[in-house]
């Protein structure tokens, strides 16, 4: 997490959606305040961030 500019105690959350083929990553700080979120969709083997 150090490398992605978060706390190294931070805690990540993902949550999957495979009939959309999409994903959200959800980065909390140790007292469970949301850092920050990004969603991704995936096809033919490539990851893109969404809008």
């Amino acid at each position: 997490m150090k490398a992605l500019d978060f706390p190294n105690g931070s805690i990540t959350k993902t949550t999957f959606d495979l009939k959309n083929s999409q994903f959200t990553l959800e980065v909390y700080s140790k007292t469970e305040l949301l850092l920050k979120t990004a969603t991704y969709s995936f096809a033919d083997g490539t990851i893109k961030p969404m809008q």
